[in-house]
């Protein structure tokens, strides 16, 4: 009999069972990639809210946002990834003159929909935190332990190494990752075939992608060697390694025909001449040398952190270090730049292979018989080198220190005789492992419970905390070296609201010459061309830039922290009324500085948005101040903060004056001022001949034909030498010129000082 409707179960409802098949999937099987999935989820879009924010403080520049915005936003309008940096230097007319970054086609269609700097921010936190996807199947595969495996994707995302590279702009090499992690685990699998997806991937994203192929080719053939015995006929039977030399072959050829794609195909199908060989990424910078006495120690340092970023764990798996080898000598003897400093996007290629190493590294550790004592002796050196490092990262300053290879022999000798300690005792037990001797010193049989656990846990604590002292998001690491990726505010910038604003005065695709950091703002142009971050001079010249004083481009947007860079032929006219007009500004006194866009023969009024309300009253002392080579800060309870700057007794010079301060390179709003310096002072002793003792004057930096604000001699009967006196000058702006300095010079007679002078404090009172 069929059960009545009252007997019947009740029928569960579709919430009901959507609740039962999570609770199913967080206890199945797939429990451990759910999990993953939700925090490489999460750590992307913190690296993309977090590299947009530095995009916010104008801390992204031409070169790389730039860059890619430009040749994106051109390949989906019809030119072949088009962009004018590299053209400007090297006279490239497509981005794959310079590197094989095909896979950009693939980001196109998204920047086309999105064209904003957030999409290629996203794509590039997104696509480096997909390579988190290989490497925990790897380490999952690899070893026993579940919190081994945490630990060692821990150390890989949380690598200050790493994040200071994704902190730099957008760069391709963030596709490396996960195309050589899923490379090596594929080859080390045996799916060869599916193998090749992830080696043509790497090799359309960066032509040094065959080497780093090249390095997992030589790990296989030589554990396949020793598996033989390094029998060479055995060998050439071995399935697995011919398919290894025809690996070789393949990396020959694609290295060779992304080469000859980029030398004789593009230029062809452009129609422009091909790039010579010495051009970006050329031949002779893969197979030169550029290493000195100069580089060598910072590359050794730079290596050092890096596995110092591992807890050292590769040194445990010294074979894996093939995988690393490629990089390691073109960074170090090739191309040396590429381990000078911290902050570029490098790291992205450096870290992925040592990582490979640090998860067979925790395998041996995890191998350990930890009942004898000198398993604990192998990990030593390690832990010491781990904790040392910390405990110098911590100290104040100490970060800093070790970014900028200033630390001194204090780390140096230390950290380099730990790393060759930690060396030496994985060989010494090699040859042991060789050579079974028997046990003499043991310890419970419960401490291989408690040992592995404890050792990894107090290794991650003591990297955790030097990633986090010396990483971009610990500020007072503040551009610790001359790389962008150590440059990061944790503020909005309130000057990038109103970019949007200052930009739309130009008209689509009109030509505009744009500061370096302001350039990602208009990249989404094809007439758009970037300033260099230098000085353009016959000493640094960059040979096909377009501009010159014949001819001008038609805008120019420029920032006050940018103005010096500017050219001279067009600093001279940007204030001059009869060659450019000022067409909008963003006033701001805070970095960058008030930025301005101008047009060529432009009469209207400039039209002017105010970031910041412009006080009316401007303090400056010391700290805002920079010393001249005849002043120096000292202590001085009589003025305001407690400091002053004083001259400095100079003699004997050639010239006739001497800078004592300089600044404080301000912005002010058009109008009429008075400059007030607060200022003591004497003559040298009571035989000093008559005349000035000091010059006061105001002026602004960068003009050819603008005349000094004012100019004024002080003499010592003006000053007292034990009170305050305020000496006040008119000070007209006809226009918000950049830099506006208020300097102090002491005067000479025969090359040497008659006086001297201190400074408290300069106002500067807008008059109603």
């Amino acid at each position: 009999m069929s059960a009545s409707p009252s007997e019947q179960p009740p029928t569960p409802n579709r919430e009901e069972t959507r609740t039962r098949g999570l609770v199913a999937l967080l206890r199945g099987p797939y429990r451990g990639w759910l999990v993953l999935g939700v925090l490489l989820a999460a750590y992307a879009v913190v690296i993309a809210y977090f590299s947009n924010l530095r995009n916010e403080n104008f801390f992204t520049s031409a070169w790389d946002l730039g860059v890619n915005q430009q040749l994106l936003w051109t390949t989906a309008h019809g030119q072949l990834f088009y962009e004018t940096p590299d053209r400007s230097f090297y006279g490239v007319h497509s981005f794959l003159q310079v590197h094989s970054t095909y896979v950009a086609a693939l980001v196109v269609p998204l920047y086309a929909a999105w064209p904003v700097p957030l999409t290629l921010f996203a794509v590039q936190s997104t696509v480096f935190a997909a390579s988190g996807i290989p490497l925990y199947y790897l380490a999952r595969g690899s070893l026993r332990r579940v919190e081994l495996v945490g630990s060692i994707l821990l150390l890989y995302f949380v690598s200050f190494a790493i994040l200071a590279g994704l902190m730099y702009d957008f760069h391709w090499e963030s596709f490396l990752p996960v195309e050589i992690l899923s490379f090596f685990v594929l080859v080390s699998r045996g799916r060869y075939s599916l193998s090749l997806v992830p080696f043509v991937m790497g090799t359309m994203t960066l032509e040094v992608f065959p080497f780093l192929a090249v390095a997992v080719v030589l790990l296989v053939l030589v554990e396949r060697g020793q598996l033989l015995r390094f029998s060479w006929r055995a060998m050439l039977k071995d399935r697995p390694v011919r398919i290894m030399l025809a690996f070789l072959v393949l990396a020959g050829v694609a290295y060779f025909a992304v080469r000859a794609i980029q030398y004789v195909l593009v230029p062809a199908v452009l129609g422009v001449a091909p790039v010579t060989a010495g051009g970006p990424g050329g031949l002779s910078l893969i197979f030169g040398y550029g290493a000195n006495a100069a580089t060598l120690p910072h590359s050794f340092g730079y290596w050092l952190l890096l596995l110092a970023t591992l807890g050292f764990l590769p040194i445990l798996a010294p074979r894996y270090l093939i995988l690393s080898l490629p990089w390691f000598l073109y960074s170090v003897f090739v191309a040396p730049g590429f381990s000078a400093y911290f902050g570029g996007s490098q790291a992205l290629i450096a870290v992925p292979p040592l990582t490979i190493g640090a998860v067979f590294g925790l395998r041996e550790l995890e191998r350990l018989d930890w009942t004898e004592v000198r398993s604990f002796l192998l990990v030593l050196p390690l832990l010491a080198g781990s904790g040392f490092l910390m405990a110098l990262a911590l100290v104040p300053g100490g970060s800093t220190r070790l970014l900028r290879y200033t630390a001194g022999p204090y780390f140096w000798v230390p950290a380099g005789l730990l790393l060759v300690a930690s060396i030496l005792v994985v060989l010494l037990r090699r040859v042991r492992t060789e050579r079974p001797a028997p046990r003499r010193w043991t310890l419970p049989g419960r401490t291989s419970r408690f040992a592995v656990p404890g050792v990894v846990l107090g290794t991650v604590v003591a990297i955790l905390v030097l990633d986090g002292a010396m990483s971009p998001f610990n500020t007072a690491n503040f551009g610790a070296t001359p790389l962008p990726g150590y440059e990061f505010r944790y503020t909005v910038n309130p000057a990038s609201s109103s970019m949007p604003w200052i930009v739309s005065y130009i008209p689509s695709n009109g030509q505009v010459l744009a500061s370096d950091r302001l350039f990602p703002y208009v990249a989404n142009d094809p007439n758009a061309w970037p300033l260099p971050w230098f000085v353009i001079n016959a000493q640094n010249p960059v040979p096909d830039f377009p501009f010159s004083p014949n001819n001008l481009p038609r805008f120019v947007l420029a920032d006050a922290s940018e103005f010096l860079i500017v050219p001279a032929f067009l600093q001279s006219d940007l204030f001059n009324s009869s060659v450019y007009g000022l067409v909008a500004y963003i006033y701001s006194n805070s970095f960058p500085g008030t930025i301005y866009l101008f047009e060529l023969g432009y009469q209207g009024v400039p039209q002017v948005r105010e970031v910041q309300p412009p006080p009316t009253v401007y303090e400056y002392t010391a700290s805002h101040l920079s010393l001249g080579p005849s002043g120096r800060v000292v202590s001085d309870p009589t003025s305001l903060t407690g400091t002053v700057i004083a001259s400095v007794a100079t003699g004997p010079l050639a010239d006739v004056e001497a800078g004592i301060w300089y600044g404080p390179y301000a912005t002010f709003l058009p109008g009429d001022y008075v400059a007030t310096f607060s200022v003591k002072g004497g003559t040298a002793n009571s035989s000093s001949p008559p005349g000035p003792i000091a010059y006061l004057d105001s002026t602004w930096l960068g003009s050819q034909n603008v005349s000094t604000f004012f100019r004024v001699p002080v003499n010592a009967s003006e000053l007292s030498p034990a009170q305050w006196t305020s000496l006040s000058f008119p000070l007209h702006i006809a226009y918000p010129y950049p830099t506006v300095e208020l300097r102090g010079f002491l005067a000479l007679q025969n090359g040497r000082s008659i006086g001297w002078i201190s400074l408290s404090v300069v106002t500067v009172a807008l008059q109603p």
